[in-house]
């Protein structure tokens, strides 16, 4: 039997090429193929990794998966002039129902899911075999979301 380790470059190539956006409102989770946002949404984590968006009028102008290369651009985050008014993000990739998803956390959101990844941790938990529950609290013009291990 393969370990989850040697498993990883093969989940990152299927979450990169097959997933969509998902989007946090305040009332849930809204998925591209949904009318109506989703809370809680039951997920299983693909990965994750740093992310970060450069927003202009709440418009993202320049967009990194990896965190430090510009998707659009084509250049390093390191060389580029405008790096420091980028929102540093998570890129979290998960299935819902087997269909894979996109979602880039910032800013409390992303500090919740560092604290489910502390959680696992302590229980020896691989993340891979966990099954999570997200959650979003309504604040009003934007939602914070919680995880939690079901």
């Amino acid at each position: 039997m393969q370990h989850i380790e040697s498993l990883a470059p093969i989940r990152q190539i299927i979450a990169q090429s097959m997933s969509r956006y998902a989007s946090v409102t305040p009332k849930g989770i809204l998925l591209p193929c949904a009318s109506m946002p989703y809370n809680p949404l039951p997920i299983n984590i693909i990965t994750y990794k740093p992310a970060r968006t450069r927003y202009i009028d709440r418009k993202p102008v320049c967009r990194s998966l990896d965190g430090a290369r510009s998707v659009d651009r084509k250049q390093s985050c390191l060389k580029c002039l405008d790096v420091r008014t980028c929102t540093a993000q998570i890129a979290l990739d998960f299935t819902y129902r087997g269909v894979p998803f996109k979602l880039l956390l910032a800013f409390t959101s992303a500090k919740n899911f560092v604290v489910l990844i502390q959680k696992l941790s302590a229980a020896a938990t691989p993340l891979e075999k966990a099954a999570i529950e997200i959650r979003v609290t309504d604040r009003k013009t934007w939602g914070e979301v919680h995880f939690d291990i079901i």
